[in-house]
C-alpha cells in the first residue's frame, strides 16, 4: 500500500496531529506513507501562507500518482479532481471529527470509498447519506498516560479548567450562574487554555469574572496543561456542533488524572458514566451542585480518576488498542 495523507491542517490542530500524523507514523515503517498539510494557520505572513499552500497544493497531485490510497482528513479536492481519483481506481478515505456541512457531505457522495467518523452523530449524518462509514473516536498514544500521583488535594484556590478554541466563551458562559454561587463561598480560578486569539468571540460576562484566568495554549505544552487542573469541565449546549463533538479533551484528563464535569451529549457519554468516573449534567442547577459536590470530596475524586484509568484499560480507548483494527481495515479496503 501506498497511502497519501493530505490534511486540512498542520499537526498544529489536535485533529490532524492524532487521525492524521499519528496514524502516518505508525504505518511508515511498514509501507509508503506522505503526509501533505494544505495550509498553515499559524504562518502569520500572508504572502508565505499563500507559498506554502501553493506548493502544498501541486505536491498532493504530484503524489496522488504514486498513490493507491489517498486519506483526506478534513480536507478535499475539487468535484472532477475526486472524480478522476475513483475513475484511475484510488481508494478514497475521509476522515472527519467535527460536524461537516450539508454541502460538505454531498460535495463528497460520489467519490469517497468510505468515512472515518469521529463520533456516532457524524456517522449517523453520513450513513444516511448513503456513505459506507467507520466509527473511529480520536485518541492518542498510550505514553501520554500518566498515573496521579499527588494526594488528591486541590490547588489553592482550585482550578476548574476548560480547553479548546472559540467554542469555549458560548458554552462555558451558559453555567456562569453556577460557577458564581460557588465563588461566593469559596475561590476558585476558572482556567480557561486557549489561542488569544479566540478570546475575541468570548462574551464580557465571562472575561469580566474576577475568578477568570486566561492561560494561552501552545502546541509543546499540550499534555503539560492538565498538570496543574483540579477538575476539566466540558459544557456543551444541544447545537448539532456540540453534539458532533468526539469528547477528546475529556479522554486526555481521564489519561492524565483529572476528574471531569460535561454536559450530556452521546460522545460524552461513551466516556463519562454519571457518578462512576466523573459526573454527567442535565441543567444548569446540576453543574453547580455536581462541580460543587466535586470539589468538596477528595475521596471522590480519587474514585473517579481511577475508575477513568480503568476505562481506558478495559476498553482500549488507545491509539494501540484501535489501530490494529484500523490497519485490518485499511488492507480489505486494497
Amino acid at each position: 500500500m501506498k497511502l497519501l495523507i493530505i490534511t486540512r491542517y498542520t499537526k498544529s490542530f489536535a485533529s490532524s496531529r492524532y487521525r492524521a500524523y499519528q496514524i502516518g507514523r505508525y504505518f511508515q515503517d511498514n509501507v509508503s506513507v506522505k503526509i501533505i498539510p494544505l495550509m498553515d494557520p499559524g504562518e502569520k505572513n500572508r504572502v508565505k501562507k499563500k507559498i506554502i499552500y501553493l506548493k502544498n497544493f501541486i505536491s498532493s497531485r504530484f503524489r496522488i500518482i504514486f498513490s493507491n490510497t489517498i486519506y483526506f482528513h478534513k480536507a478535499r479536492f475539487s468535484n472532477w479532481e475526486m472524480k478522476l481519483l475513483k475513475f484511475f481506481g484510488k481508494t478514497i478515505i475521509l476522515s472527519i471529527d467535527d460536524l461537516p456541512s450539508q454541502k460538505f457531505i454531498n460535495f463528497n457522495c460520489n467519490s469517497v470509498d468510505v468515512v472515518l467518523c469521529g463520533s456516532k452523530y457524524i456517522e449517523r449524518m453520513f450513513q444516511k447519506n448513503g456513505f459506507v462509514t467507520k466509527l473511529w473516536v480520536t485518541t492518542f498514544s498510550k505514553k501520554y498516560i500518566r498515573k496521579n500521583n499527588n494526594s488528591f488535594k486541590l490547588n489553592i484556590p482550585p482550578v476548574i479548567a476548560w480547553i479548546g478554541s472559540v467554542g469555549g466563551g458560548r458554552n462555558i458562559s451558559k453555567i456562569v450562574s453556577s460557577l458564581d454561587d460557588i465563588y461566593k463561598n469559596q475561590k476558585i480560578e476558572l482556567r480557561v487554555i486557549t489561542k488569544k486569539i479566540f478570546l475575541k468571540k468570548y462574551p464580557s460576562n465571562l472575561l469580566n469574572k474576577s475568578y477568570f484566568v486566561f492561560k494561552e495554549w501552545e502546541l509543546e505544552k499540550e499534555w503539560d496543561y492538565f498538570d496543574g487542573i483540579d477538575i476539566l469541565i466540558m459544557p456543551l449546549d444541544n447545537s448539532p456542533e456540540s453534539k458532533g463533538k468526539s469528547g477528546f479533551k475529556i479522554l486526555q484528563a481521564m489519561a492524565r488524572g483529572v476528574p471531569c464535569v460535561c454536559s450530556r451529549t452521546e460522545a460524552n457519554e461513551l466516556l463519562i458514566k454519571d457518578g462512576y468516573n466523573g459526573f454527567v449534567c442535565n441543567s444548569i442547577s446540576e453543574w453547580g451542585e455536581k462541580l460543587k459536590k466535586l470539589l468538596d470530596d477528595k475521596n471522590l475524586r480519587k474514585k473517579f480518576v481511577s475508575n477513568s484509568y480503568d476505562k481506558i484499560k478495559n476498553e482500549g480507548l488507545i491509539f494501540e488498542d484501535k489501530i490494529k483494527e484500523i490497519e485490518k481495515f485499511f488492507k480489505i479496503l486494497n
